[in-house]
């Protein structure tokens, strides 16, 4: 995982290229205000792992759905991933979107309400494990992306009042 300072060069590399380039690269982790906050759950896509598990995201190994019981609709309509409908975008903060890495408390209130299970073939592990490991990087993004974003949001009005 990027330390904060490191996921803020990237976002400012990515920014530049755009600028000075004749390209749109596009940042997983950065860009949700172009794809309208997480893209996983079924919102944008989901992964169905070699098990035939249907995951919310190649990343979330949660699942109450397996595509050999259940048909693609069905398993839109399951409780795992109409919780992701239902709490998407996950923040208002588009720099923080992911409610695994950015807002781990989001996910373990989906998978136990949903009553889903781990689906890792190599390494089960329970969501509380698993978000454990991603709080601390949550503590320490917040603040530097709520910082970014409030920038972000007085440049785009800059430019708006500029235009008009």
């Amino acid at each position: 995982m990027p330390t904060p300072q490191q996921r803020t060069g990237v976002y400012e590399k990515i920014r530049h290229y755009r600028a000075t380039k004749p390209l749109f690269a596009l940042d997983f982790q950065n860009d949700a205000e172009y794809v309208g906050g997480c893209i996983a759950g079924g919102h944008r896509y989901l992964h169905i792992n070699a098990n035939g598990d249907i995951d919310p995201c190649v990343f979330i190994h949660y699942s109450d759905s397996n595509i050999r019981d259940k048909t693609l609709l069905e398993a839109l309509r399951s409780p795992m991933l109409m919780a992701y409908h239902k709490g998407q975008s996950f923040n208002e903060n588009m720099l923080r979107p992911c409610p695994m890495l950015e807002n781990p408390e989001k996910l373990r209130q989906m998978v136990e309400e949903s009553g889903a299970h781990s689906t890792d073939l190599q390494s089960p592990e329970s969501t509380e494990h698993l978000c454990a490991k991603c709080d601390r990087y949550a503590e320490q993004w917040k603040p530097v992306a709520d910082k970014l974003c409030q920038e972000n949001r007085k440049k785009k009005k800059a430019s708006e009042n500029f235009s008009a």
